[in-house]
């Protein structure tokens, strides 16, 4: 009688332990897998991070851009204002000139 009783204590003793190490291979892959879903969030926010770099680099360029046809805009008027003052001068000149020639005639 206490054969069987002792057998069947090993036995359960032998269940427990295979449970316990079912468990631990559980808890095991558990851990693998958070420490997996960790590193594809990590790689997610440096993903997110480099695009948002990325646009912050944009905007600045096309700021930059706008800048500069802002200032190329304001050199072609001014230039326009030269020559228009530059004709206005010309125009003067000529009138006066036949002002003072018409004098002779």
């Amino acid at each position: 009688m206490s054969d069987t009783v002792v057998s069947m204590y090993n036995t359960v003793a032998s269940m427990y332990v295979t449970v316990v190490s079912m468990y631990d291979t559980v808890v095991s892959m558990y851990d693998t897998v958070v420490s997996m879903y960790d590193t594809v969030v990590s790689m997610y926010h440096t993903v997110v991070s480099m695009y948002v770099t990325v646009v912050s680099m944009y905007v600045t360029v096309v700021s930059m851009h706008v800048t500069v046809v802002s200032k190329y805009n304001t050199g072609v008027s001014m230039s326009d204002t030269d020559v228009s003052m530059y004709n206005t001068v010309v125009s003067m000149h000529d009138t006066v000139g036949s002002m003072y020639y018409s004098q002779f005639v």
